[in-house]
């Protein structure tokens, strides 16, 4: 059996195993879609700022934004 040959599964299975789970109320995805965490605001401000960016690919997300625009 050759490395390339890989693992094949039905398909039907493969949705089975990785299935997301439902949340218990409906309009959560709605909501979640409108609004941003704030860290996830924080990393759109970071990855749109160039030096911000470039920093947090060698010392991390956390210690180049507070490097860049503060601990706030």
């Amino acid at each position: 059996m050759s490395a390339s040959a890989g693992i094949k599964i039905n398909k039907k299975i493969a949705n089975e195993f990785v299935r997301r789970q439902k949340r218990s109320y409906p309009y959560h995805e709605r909501y979640y879609e409108m609004f941003k965490s704030p860290m996830e605001m924080k990393h759109e401000q970071c990855e749109n700022y160039a030096p911000c960016d470039y920093y947090s690919e060698i010392i991390g997300f956390q210690a180049a934004y507070a490097l860049t625009f503060g601990r706030t």
